[in-house]
């Protein structure tokens, strides 16, 4: 069994809380959790609609109880306690329970390095037509579509994923 994740909007105290319990209670392995998020640069050059700034920044300065609330989807969370690639984004987000879900990714070896898109591009096409990187574009990326499919699978598909233009 495994949950993949594509930059999840989710806090960290309720993945400290949910995702701990199912590593605790056995119904998520250990590697069973893959999580897909942007980098901090390709996170704030995002921009969403009217708002005009990240997604995720939308959702932790708009939608959650404490502003600035600190999202499983932020390349912070996988800092030991926050200590993000940019020491301005510390005091921007409220501090949150950085230090539980410290604790769930020690306890379950839980990855350290999750897979963050690449800043400028994502491919649809191996080789060829790309778009630029930002929430909207994981389910666009061969890559990241195959080792989803691969990770649901249990291994390889018996087609491979070669284009994803015009879903």
């Amino acid at each position: 069994m495994s949950c993949g994740l594509y930059a999840p909007a989710c806090t960290v105290e309720f993945a400290a809380t949910h995702y701990g319990n199912a590593f605790k209670n056995g119904s998520l392995p250990k590697s069973g959790l893959h999580v897909d998020l942007l980098s901090d640069k390709a996170e704030t050059d995002d921009s969403v609609g009217p708002y005009g700034k990240s997604l995720l920044y939308l959702v932790s300065r708009a939608l959650e109880e404490k502003h600035k609330t600190p999202l499983l989807g932020l390349e912070i969370a996988w800092k030991p306690q926050g200590e993000g690639p940019k020491m301005e984004l510390n005091r921007l987000l409220h501090p949150g329970n950085f230090k539980a879900w410290d604790k769930v990714r020690k306890d379950f070896n839980v990855g350290m390095e999750p897979w963050m898109g690449p800043d400028v591009l994502t491919r649809l096409r191996p080789s060829e037509q790309r778009i630029d990187i930002s929430h909207g574009s994981f389910d666009n990326d061969v890559a990241v579509f195959t080792a989803s499919l691969e990770r649901i699978l249990g291994g390889k598909p018996e087609v491979p994923v070669t284009d994803l233009s015009g879903f």
